[in-house]
């Protein structure tokens, strides 16, 4: 895969073809790439469930609609039209119309979700009914479909369009004009028109949810199939489109999204390499929208741990300990079977299973290291965690300002939660195991043994620490915490009286991508303990993550940073505590 950066350019610039997002988009499109085995079976699982929820909308009124337009434009050669005999054929771009809309009707096709959300399953009508029509075989169905997913899927992961209330159709059309190229083996030059006059006619608002949502919900995709393949069928007609859509000073993002300072980067793979995007794809068990398939897949989910383990008025683990070791807390209910008569009167009464106390759990918590630290806090913000050396279990793992955690579990005051929940202190925040701080001078001794192994300095490498570091490359100053600094300054005195200097000069001579691999040896960015509950890993920095968060390269300020414990690098409590562990 290649990540394509995509920003407005002046028209002054003349940005190249080879250069724009669609002509890479119609590179791949029209590449002769090997189809992916898992990425071919997959097609062919799609194709079934579009085709099932089609079936399962036919008698919606949206549906209705659509297929009685469609039937107006009938072809001998057509396309079908799902739930009426294949003998009735119609023009494809109207089975697409009709067929898109029964898919879209319901809800129930399949989902992916990045920068944007969409419905990768819109892709399917349109070329599906484009190769009924041209009477393509099942493998050039398969690669124009599989084109058509990776298209929309790789959009979605680079381009938001929901934040400017745009539909996500405005995806589905370069997607759908991109598949048809593939199936039809057009050449680069006219699938590349094609994505863009697609993407000029399919950009709309989205229909917001503080109007009225009509019944155009079910029949915006299709429509941008629809338009899609007209696209197209121009384009092969010689005809162009406005070029560059998507970089162009006047084009879409410029005006309709971020605007001319945004960069976006967008995944691809490269030409002639097999395409998989269809695998991150999923299927939806429920017709409902996002949020509510999340409540429904909760559900799902504690439905299959409750089983009849629970009752009425039994206490759950539900964070903590206490969950992480519920099956192990847990006991089980004994069983007994009773035959009786007509009336409900007992005949007889067997005992088919004895019930099972839960184990008991011993920690290696301290109590008196807690309320020492309770006490110190004073309901003050921070963390303790305190590790035994000997075995690296955890003795103390305090997080302040804390809640009144027997009040909750005996029964508590809506108004009493409702404070807790919305208080500014945040006393459900973990800060032991989630809060996100910059590691700053401890983590100097994880930057000297580096050092040391790489051989850019040994115990006797000295430097003089006037008190500051000048970055060659810039002349940028950065300052020790000491003004004057530390005058002539070794490993062990680097350590001692941590110097800043020392470390900004040696963080610059070493390569950030070996210093990582270092760094994520030592714990950093890896969830430091197997028991605890939701805690958070955080990350080690590198060029790549910088790129896709800030749309900047890695510069050596960076590195420099790093070196210090500062800049982009973060850990928890928690692995702070199990890195001094292995130093000490």
């Amino acid at each position: 895969m290649r990540n394509i950066t995509v920003k407005v350019h002046p028209s002054k610039a003349n940005l190249k073809k080879k250069d724009q997002l669609a002509w890479k988009i119609a590179e791949i499109s029209s590449d002769k790439a090997k189809l992916n085995k898992d990425a071919i079976e997959m097609v062919i699982n799609r194709i079934i469930d579009n085709a099932s929820v089609a079936i399962a909308s036919y008698n919606r009124k949206p549906v209705v609609s659509a297929r009685q337009m469609a039937l107006a434009h009938p072809r001998k050669n057509g396309a079908n039209v799902f739930g009426l005999n294949p003998k009735v054929k119609v023009d494809c771009e109207w089975a697409a119309w009709a067929n898109g809309t029964a898919v879209r009707e319901l809800d129930y096709h399949d989902t992916f979700l990045a920068a944007d959300y969409s419905h990768p399953g819109d892709n399917i009508p349109a070329i599906l009914a484009v190769a009924q029509q041209k009477g393509c075989n099942g493998l050039d169905l398969i690669r124009g479909i599989i084109t058509g997913y990776e298209v929309q899927v790789n959009l979605v992961k680079g381009i938001c369009l929901h934040e400017h209330k745009i539909d996500h159709i405005a995806h589905l059309g370069p997607s759908v004009a991109a598949g048809l190229g593939s199936l039809l083996k057009l050449n680069t030059e006219t699938i590349y028109q094609s994505v863009q006059q697609a993407l000029h006619t399919t950009i709309s608002t989205r229909q917001s949810r503080k109007g009225e949502i009509s019944s155009w919900k079910a029949f915006a995709p299709a429509h941008a199939s629809k338009l899609a393949i007209e696209a197209v069928d121009r384009c092969m007609r010689g005809e162009g489109a406005p070029s560059p859509i998507y970089e162009g000073e006047d084009s879409v993002i410029a005006y309709v999204l971020s605007g001319p300072g945004k960069k976006y980067i967008v995944p691809l793979p490269k030409v002639n390499e097999p395409k998989k995007a269809i695998l991150e794809t999923y299927t939806k068990e429920h017709s409902a929208e996002y949020q509510s398939q999340a409540l429904i897949d909760l559900a799902r989910s504690l439905n299959k741990k409750i089983n009849f383990t629970y009752t009425n008025q039994l206490i759950i683990g539900k964070t903590g300990l206490e969950f992480t070791y519920e099956d192990i807390l847990t006991g089980e209910f004994g069983n007994n079977l009773r035959e009786v008569d007509a009336r409900g009167r007992t005949l007889d009464e067997k005992i088919s299973s004895e019930p099972k106390v839960g184990n008991n759990l011993y920690t290696s918590l301290d109590l008196k290291s807690h309320q020492a630290a309770h006490k110190a806090f004073n309901n003050r913000k921070g963390a303790v965690v305190a590790i035994d050396i000997k075995d690296g279990s955890i003795v103390t793992l305090f997080s302040s300002p804390t809640f009144p955690t027997n009040q909750l579990a005996n029964g508590i005051l809506q108004k009493d939660f409702d404070e807790l929940l919305l208080s500014e202190e945040k006393p459900f925040f973990n800060r032991a195991l989630k809060g996100r701080y910059p590691p700053a001078s401890s983590i100097k001794p994880a930057i000297a043994m580096y050092g040391i192994e790489e051989g850019l300095i040994d115990w006797d490498f000295s430097i003089f620490d006037e008190g500051f570091f000048t970055l060659p490359e810039d002349g940028r100053i950065y300052r020790d915490w000491k003004e004057g600094g530390h005058g002539d300054t070794n490993l062990f005195k680097a350590i001692t009286q941590s110097s800043n200097t020392y470390f900004f000069d040696l963080a610059y001579r070493s390569d950030i991508n070996q210093l990582n691999k270092h760094l994520s040896s030592l714990g950093f960015g890896d969830k430091a303990c197997i028991d605890c509950f939701e805690e958070d890993q955080v990350f080690v920095p590198e060029p790549s993550w910088k790129m896709n968060k800030h749309n900047f390269g890695w510069f050596k300020g960076d590195t420099v940073n790093v070196g210090v414990g500062q800049g982009y690098i973060n850990a928890t409590p928690i692995q702070l505590a199990y890195y001094s562990a292995f130093l000490a």
